[in-house]
């Protein structure tokens, strides 16, 4: 049984019996790296930050980073400076004024017109900061897309940062390109084979003896697709040459054994042909001692015959 874990929402979490929990409570980080809890709210040099509560749903991704957004300027103007106490009126001597000279005529200048004000933009009213940097009017959303989650940012007309991510499905084919959200296969699903051809998902085809299938991919959360194509051999009809007889090598015990007794068969084979040899010899000799007797009978009736007549 496999079970989906919920994301723990916190900066320190730590691993428990089945799933990741947060031993300290749900929490957020500073950009100073303090860690402050959930649904806390402070202010740290000029800055309010805010650690939101977490909505934990399956799939989702926590970003425990509190949001922050700068704060106007409070502080007092400073006082004027002291006034100089007013001293006794002096009296001078006046010199007699100088003759008058004769009076000429007003002169007239004409002065260049003044240059146009520049009225400065006026300040932003008050919105978001996301993570990345931007920030975003109360009403308006952005999206940021990754390879592997979608994450959309939106001001709300609090002023505060809603945040939702999303899980991506994983391209399934060799050439993804990156959509508004996700990354998408633009030629549709398909696999690569060893030569660098892509084929389309679902075809075969055999190419030098080899049998490639791109198969239907089936996309899941998680999943990390190879698009690769899977290859086997096509089995060859015509037999192969038999191999070549080996020799086989046995141990010297084996070799002496071997020895000892084909010398013990040689020696048997060599007394049996003599004993053969010998046995014949005894043969013939008799033969010959049988026609010799035989003959010396024939001349010794042949005598007696002789005799007798």
């Amino acid at each position: 049984m496999i079970g989906d874990c919920l994301p723990p929402m916190c900066v320190n979490p730590e691993m428990g019996t089945c799933c990741m929990y947060c031993p300290q409570g749900d929490n957020c980080a500073l950009p100073s790296g303090e860690v402050i809890p959930a649904g806390k709210t402070v202010e740290r040099d000029g800055v309010r930050c805010q650690c939101s509560a977490p909505v934990t749903f399956f799939g989702a991704r926590y970003n425990p980073t509190a949001v922050c957004v700068a704060i106007a300027n409070t502080t007092p103007a400073p006082p004027p400076p002291p006034t100089p106490p007013k001293l006794p009126p002096t009296t001078f001597l006046l010199a007699p004024p100088p003759p008058t000279s004769p009076r000429l005529p007003p002169t007239i200048t004409l002065l260049a017109p003044p240059p146009p004000t520049t009225t400065l933009p006026a300040p932003p009213p008050s919105g978001c900061w996301t993570p990345e940097g931007d920030v975003l009017l109360p009403g308006q959303q952005k999206t940021y897309p990754s390879r592997y989650s979608c994450t959309i940012y939106e001001c709300d007309a609090d002023g505060q940062l809603q945040q939702m991510i999303g899980d991506c499905l994983p391209p399934m084919c060799v050439n993804p390109e990156m959509g508004t959200c996700c990354m998408y296969c633009p030629q549709g699903d398909n696999c690569a084979l060893p030569s660098g051809e892509v084929i389309p998902a679902g075809k075969t085809v055999e190419r030098d003896g080899i049998r490639c299938q791109c198969s239907a991919p089936v996309p899941f959360f998680g999943a990390s697709y190879n698009p690769t194509a899977v290859c086997v051999a096509i089995a060859n009809t015509t037999p192969a040459p038999p191999p070549p007889p080996t020799r086989k090598v046995v141990p010297d015990d084996e070799a002496e054994k071997k020895a000892r007794k084909k010398a013990r068969k040689l020696a048997r084979r060599k007394k049996i042909a003599e004993m053969k040899k010998r046995r014949k010899a005894e043969k013939r000799k008799a033969k010959q001692e049988k026609r010799e007797r035989k003959r010396n009978a024939r001349k010794m009736k042949a005598l007696q015959k002789q005799k007798n007549e």
